[in-house]
């Protein structure tokens, strides 16, 4: 890597004593190194020696995911949504060869209450009712 910076037979950072002894100035040279070139270049520059490296991304993970790079790396597929049309969705993450996972459409608020309160072991009976006292919707 010192080869990779530029640090390359300066004394000061030979070895790991004198790094340690020099650490304000190795730092110091460490900026200026780093200032020089952009994140895309010491990504590339770095990873050639076998320094891992990557440059940060400044989207955020639902642009990240959701956009371009998700789409390219298969990260989104489309479901419809019964209210709002066809909308992105994150893809499954994991994939089984000898299972398909798929990807469902979207819900609206409240359409699996009754599934749910019956999972739970509620009965028909006792769902009727919580909907008739306004617990749920």
């Amino acid at each position: 890597m010192s080869t990779a910076v530029g640090l390359a037979g300066d004394p000061l950072f030979c070895d790991v004593e004198s790094r340690k002894a020099h650490d304000d100035q190795l730092a110091a040279a460490l900026a200026h190194a780093f200032s020089s070139r952009t994140s895309v270049e010491w990504e590339e520059r770095l990873t050639s020696v076998d320094v891992a490296c990557v440059e940060v991304t400044r989207l955020s993970p639902e642009e990240a995911l959701l956009g371009a790079f998700g789409q390219d790396h298969s990260f989104v597929s489309e479901a419809e949504h019964p209210v709002h049309g066809l909308l992105p969705r994150l893809a499954p993450l994991i994939r089984f060869s000898r299972s398909a996972t798929t990807v469902g459409p979207p819900c609206t608020l409240g359409d699996r209450t009754d599934a749910i309160l019956a999972e739970v072991g509620r009965t028909p009976e006792q769902i009727a009712d919580l909907r008739a006292r306004g617990i749920v919707a």
